[in-house]
């Protein structure tokens, strides 16, 4: 299937305050997530790009921070652990890519 809609993402609800909904083709998983609280940290064992469309947070890769807000876009490489440590303004709304395919999520 060449065209996906809303109807047809995978939603996970992670804990409250932080849900995803996904949708993936051949090698290749996009996430919309949305963040209205620190999620903790993540490890994934593929390297994520990711693009803010919505809010404003710090994040932390490796041992960097920075505050990020719409229109910003970070990379996340394979194995490297990443969070946000603090919600400014919510909800944060994220789109992140992953060299992968679904229905798994990298983990």
């Amino acid at each position: 299937m060449f065209f996906k809609y809303p109807e047809d993402f995978t939603r996970v609800h992670y804990k409250p305050g932080e849900e995803a909904q996904y949708v993936w083709g051949e090698e290749m998983l996009l996430g919309r997530m949305i963040i209205n609280s620190e999620p903790g940290p993540s490890t994934h064992t593929c390297a994520q790009i990711s693009l803010v469309l919505k809010g404003e947070f710090d994040l932390e890769i490796g041992s960097e921070t920075k505050r990020l807000s719409q229109g910003d876009a970070f990379y996340v490489p394979a194995g490297v652990r990443h969070s946000v440590s603090r919600v400014v303004s919510a909800p944060v709304e994220i789109i992140d890519i992953w060299p992968v395919s679904g229905p798994n999520v990298p983990s």
